[in-house]
């Protein structure tokens, strides 16, 4: 069974790769609520705006969170 389990992961992760994975890890990270600072820390990077570009938040995205969130 675990041989069976190790072949069908090999298998997908040449379908995906890492990167895919790591992006997609900072992306449902910001979707539960941790902050990027964290997700930023974890990935490793170098400051939480290169970790916005990476996770694909953009100046629209910015907007639309302002516009639905006006005190």
């Amino acid at each position: 069974m675990i041989k069976n389990c190790y072949k069908e992961l090999v298998l997908y992760s040449k379908l995906i790769g890492m990167h895919t994975l790591r992006k997609t890890w900072g992306y449902q990270a910001r979707k539960k609520g941790i902050t990027i600072e964290q997700i930023s820390e974890k990935l490793g990077h170098r400051s939480s705006i290169v970790t916005k570009r990476y996770i694909g938040i953009n100046q629209d995205e910015i907007n639309k969170i302002e516009d639905e969130v006006c005190l």
